[in-house]
């Protein structure tokens, strides 16, 4: 059995995702009504080991863009799907538990507070209310700025995997032809002689 070269196993691991990768976690809101929603993303300002467990907070965000948007039953005075954009600036709690995982972190536990925050520009400010986010582990809730609660439902947390999947994949598949370009470039002939001792 010949051995394998380095230089090509060294070639196929560097088109490899390396395991220590976790900066961002994917935020969905869904209304089981159907009434709001939205999604956005937040990236960590550390990476995490795969598998690792660690307690984060407002300091550990690196950036942070959630859109919010009322699909079927905006609050009074509200044009249907009138939204709003929070970004780091609009955070005001936050605090969680998250897990490496795959260039990525899932969150175990998740809570966010945001700030009062108005509606996007572009619409008649007079008639629509500013609003507050809060999220606790797996629901969220949309506060108006009279304390009235305008629209609740679930927090799906996330992480977005395909790039690092594909990339893993290639590299795996590169690997292979490596090894079968090798093993045939090194095939005796038939008439080859060769010594018994």
């Amino acid at each position: 059995m010949r051995p394998i070269v380095p230089a090509a196993v060294a070639a196929c691991l560097a088109f490899i995702p390396a395991p220590a990768a976790a900066a961002f976690i994917g935020i969905w809101l869904d209304a089981p009504d159907y009434s709001s929603g939205g999604q956005g993303l937040l990236t960590l300002t550390s990476e995490l080991q795969n598998g690792e467990i660690r307690d984060i907070g407002l300091p550990d965000i690196k950036t942070l863009q959630l859109v919010a948007t009322f699909r079927d039953i905006p609050p009074t005075g509200a044009p249907l799907g009138a939204s709003a954009i929070f970004t780091l600036a609009d955070i005001e709690t936050f605090s969680a538990r998250v897990v490496g995982a795959f260039g990525g972190a899932h969150p175990i536990q998740f809570q966010m507070t945001t700030k009062l925050k108005p509606w996007t520009p572009g619409t008649p400010a007079a008639f629509i209310p500013e609003t507050r986010i809060v999220m606790n582990d797996r629901t969220y809730s949309f506060i108006t700025d009279k304390g009235a609660t305008i629209s609740t439902g679930r927090l799906l947390l996330s992480v977005p995997e395909p790039a690092a999947w594909i990339s893993m994949l290639a590299g795996l598949f590169m690997l292979g032809a490596i090894m079968r370009q090798h093993r045939h470039g090194f095939r005796q002939p038939a008439n080859f002689p060769t010594r018994h001792i």
